[in-house]
């Protein structure tokens, strides 16, 4: 990105985004834009982007950076964190996660206003109608295959035997999970997405699931929880079980609720 106009909007359409700032000519730069891009790919809800400051001279004096490497996390389009020269890798992941949790669903309740024309659904897979089917696979299709770039076999067994919950708006699914028991007796709720972001849709669907889960008789509760949002499962009281693991490409941790 090498336009100044492009680069604002962007910090206006994104809520958290990681700018890196590059030199001509700079063989550190391109050794730490790699990596850096590596650690946003963990992130898919992050906003990441590049630039040479050769190429558009008013970053500079927008961005005070005047060398590079830089690499700018910024929230809400203001600075939240700043690193240069040798970046330490560790300290943005860090810095990236935490503010990732800040901008998520941090309430567990909708603003007041936010009720109007949401409702619940909860059907087990016979239950469902094929257009709900339909909608419900769509919607998994653009969240966990098209935005995060990740191409896996959504469709499993798993469905035949879970609950699905969907929020919907004017008929429409504003956000998604489903709970179900394995053979080994153990419940998971999984799939969780919100289709529209910093509305808390996910948190009340994620609170609704437990609610599910928990009537039908569950005493704990597992999931496979991408790395970037352990913070918004901790919410609910899961806690992380297992080592990191790569699943489909992507970074997760088991976690579990002990209700």
């Amino acid at each position: 990105m090498t336009n100044i106009t492009d680069i604002e909007q962007t910090l206006a359409d994104n809520r958290l985004c990681l700018f890196f700032i590059k030199a001509p000519d700079c063989g550190v730069c391109n050794v730490m834009l790699e990596r850096v891009g590596q650690l946003a790919e963990k992130s898919p809800s992050l906003c990441s982007f590049f630039t040479d400051i050769r190429e558009e001279p008013l970053i500079a004096g927008r961005f005070l950076v005047y060398s590079g490497p830089t690499v700018l996390l910024l929230m809400d389009g203001k600075e939240v964190y700043r690193g240069s020269q040798f970046i330490n890798m560790e300290e943005l992941e860090h810095k990236i996660n935490q503010y990732q949790n800040e901008v998520m669903d941090m309430d567990l309740s909708l603003p007041t206003d936010s009720h109007l024309g949401l409702n619940f659904s909860i059907h087990s897979f016979e239950e469902l109608s094929i257009y709900e089917l339909y909608e419900i696979l769509k919607v998994r299709a653009a969240v966990f295959v098209v935005e995060q770039a990740c191409a896996y076999q959504d469709l499993d067994d798993f469905d035949f035997q879970s609950t699905h919950i969907t929020l919907r708006r004017d008929n429409g699914i504003v956000a998604y999970a489903r709970v179900f028991k394995d053979e080994a007796g153990l419940w998971h709720i999984g799939r969780v997405l919100s289709a529209e972001r910093n509305k808390r849709f996910g948190m009340e669907v994620m609170r609704e699931a437990i609610k599910v889960a928990t009537y039908q008789g569950a005493g704990c509760i597992e999931i496979e929880a991408q790395c970037y949002a352990l913070g918004f499962y901790e919410k609910f009281g899961f806690q992380v079980s297992s080592a990191e693991f790569i699943l489909d490409g992507i970074p997760h941790r088991r976690m579990r609720l002990e209700i």
